[in-house]
């Protein structure tokens, strides 16, 4: 796979991409493993200790995909188109997918009953069969089969099937049946359903190539069947996992569609009857089981081996019937009209405006056809259509973008009359557009997304007002951490200022700022000293205050105080009191 993107107007093609992990259940398993040195026992009996083991830890989880319903969104396209008309004989069905690896999402085999039974042509490149996609692409004429909406799975098909998909109880699904000899004609072998299917990459410039503006990648499946001119189609996208009852492991020698005859005996005798088919249709299981119904077309009862035949003495025609899941399906018709090329081929550009034979359109030279319509109020109304092939250049409508298809309509000088193909062609592809369902999709994200701006851009300036923010607010950055910074700041200028700023009237609580403890401490004749010696100033106050008394005390020397070993001793006991008294006030706060 190469991992530089095509050039425009090209693509690549790969046989297949695979998703890391198929749809599945699965169980993760977590151990660890714990070895550890350590100092070898002084007793040899001893052993040492055994590695630690933590336990093993264990869960379970599911992946998910399209199974029994496909998302019409998971739908990049088809061909023919729904609903066509067109001569497409000389044209493959196919369906296009947005998910590259949806076709290769699950096992069509898990079992691997049928794959040791291909056989691959050795002059061709081998194919690993264990990439066979899980489904493909069935053409039915209308009349060929039935589409049934909603139908439990157990009754639509057989009990090995069920019993292989294991379904969740109580599942619906919506099944096509047809006639087990044309679905054995139809259905591809393991090796074709592998070919009819592909992945491809296309140039992201294309834009009519690269869906919703997606990475390029799509995957591809086609029918085996060409339509034929003059019929109507079902083109049926159906599961085929686990379908090893009918889907071929080798493409048979000849294929016939051949009901079974049953042919009474003599009416002398007693009635029985005996069964032919044909070599294409002998793997067919004939046993009486969901999906390989029995239709009838005479009434009465018979009975052969396990099979309940309805019917009445003479010829009576039964055909088993087969049933799928239906993934997708379309209709389309493949009319006789011819290809674009030959239409386009067959005109007569040289009497452009003239008809040169009866019954076509009577157009002017400017390419317009005078129509008849009906207005809003019911009355009938002559104007002007022309389509988008012209005679001549012309230039573009400067007067879009519009709305509505009546914003387009406009008069035209020269008749007076109204021209509509410019509101014809603004509905036309409004319709085209509605019919996208991705583009709906779309659409609903958008609105989605402009209402979540819409609410952000009004809670913030709300948010805003509220908090008298200076910041303005940007829409396409963070703002949470803009918010808590500016509610910080806001919390912090609206508090009152602080009393006691620096802590000082709780540290004037401790034993040592008392100045009756320091009186006590240091042996002050007056409590006013112990203020002094504090630092106390009630001038500050503005209250008069008498100078402090000084000491009375004659000056002595180191020598005298170094001497005095009681009055030393009491010092140091006073000292070490007060660091004590201090410590427990300290704590008990």
């Amino acid at each position: 796979m190469s991992t530089n993107p095509p050039f425009p107007g090209q693509m690549y093609l790969c046989d297949n991409v695979t998703p890391p992990l198929l749809d599945n259940s699965y169980r993760w398993r977590v151990s660890t493993n714990v070895d550890y040195q350590v100092t070898p026992a002084p007793n040899p009996a001893t052993p040492p200790p055994p590695p630690y083991d933590l336990p093993e830890a264990q869960g379970y989880f599911n992946v998910e995909g399209p199974r029994f319903r496909l998302d019409p969104t998971e739908v990049a396209g088809v061909f023919p188109p729904r609903n066509g008309h067109g001569a497409f004989n000389e044209s493959i069905p196919h369906i296009v997918l947005q998910r590259r690896t949806l076709p290769w999402e699950r096992a069509f085999d898990p079992q691997n009953q049928l794959l040791p039974q291909v056989t691959q042509d050795p002059t061709l490149p081998a194919l690993n069969l264990e990439e066979t996609p899980w489904m493909a692409v069935l053409l039915f004429e209308e009349s060929e089969c039935t589409i049934t909406p909603n139908v439990a799975i157990e009754t639509a098909l057989p009990a090995s099937v069920v019993s292989g998909l294991n379904p969740p109880p109580g599942t619906k699904v919506d099944v096509v049946t047809a006639s087990s000899d044309l679905v054995d004609s139809l259905l591809p072998s393991v090796l074709e359903l592998a070919l009819l299917t592909h992945a491809r990459q296309v140039s992201v410039e294309d834009r009519e190539l690269n869906v919703a503006s997606g990475d390029g990648w799509f995957s591809v499946v086609m029918s085996n069947r060409i339509p034929e001119e003059g019929k109507k189609y079902v083109a049926c996208l159906v599961s085929v996992e686990q379908r090893v009852d009918v889907v071929p492991a080798n493409p048979p020698a000849a294929q016939a569609f051949n009901p079974v005859v049953l042919q009474p005996a003599a009416k002398s005798e007693k009635p029985a009857f005996t069964a032919s088919r044909t070599a294409a249709s002998d793997r067919i299981v004939t046993s009486s089981v969901p999906g390989r119904g029995i239709v009838s077309t005479i009434g009465g009862i018979n009975q052969i081996g396990n099979i309940t035949l309805v019917g009445n003495p003479g010829i009576t025609y039964f055909q088993l019937q087969t049933s799928f899941i239906l993934l997708y399906s379309w209709k389309f018709e493949c009319s006789q009209n011819g290809t674009f090329r030959e239409l386009m081929q067959g005109l007569d550009v040289s009497m452009f405006g003239n008809p040169n034979s009866q019954g076509k359109p009577q157009l002017t030279d400017t390419g317009h056809l005078r129509i008849k319509i009906a207005d809003r109020a019911g009355e009938t109304e002559t104007c002007w259509y022309r389509g988008p092939l012209a005679p001549f250049q012309l230039t573009r409508d400067p007067l879009g973008p519009y709305h509505s298809a009546d914003q387009a309509r406009r008069a035209t000088a020269e008749t007076g009359a109204e021209d509509i193909s410019y509101a014809a062609a603004f509905e036309c592809g409004r319709l085209l557009a509605a019919s996208d369902g991705r583009l709906a999709q779309e659409l609903m994200r958008w609105r989605r997304e402009a209402f979540k701006v819409a609410v952000r851009t009004d809670s913030l300036s709300l948010v805003q007002k509220a908090m008298t923010m200076v910041q303005p607010l940007d829409l396409r950055q963070p703002v949470a951490s803009v918010i808590a910074a500016s509610a910080t700041t806001n919390m912090i200028n609206g508090l009152p200022p602080q009393a006691d700023a620096f802590q000082i009237n709780a540290a004037s609580q401790s034993i040592g700022m008392d100045p009756a403890s320091l009186q006590s401490a240091w042996n002050l004749d007056t409590p006013q000293q112990a203020v002094a010696t504090l630092g106390g100033n009630p001038g500050t106050l503005g209250t008069s205050v008498e100078p402090p008394v000084q000491s009375n005390r004659v000056n002595t020397t180191l020598d005298q105080v170094a001497s005095d070993a009681p009055g030393l001793a009491r010092l140091s006991n006073a000292r070490a009191r007060l660091l004590s008294n201090t410590q427990s006030q300290l704590e008990t706060k």
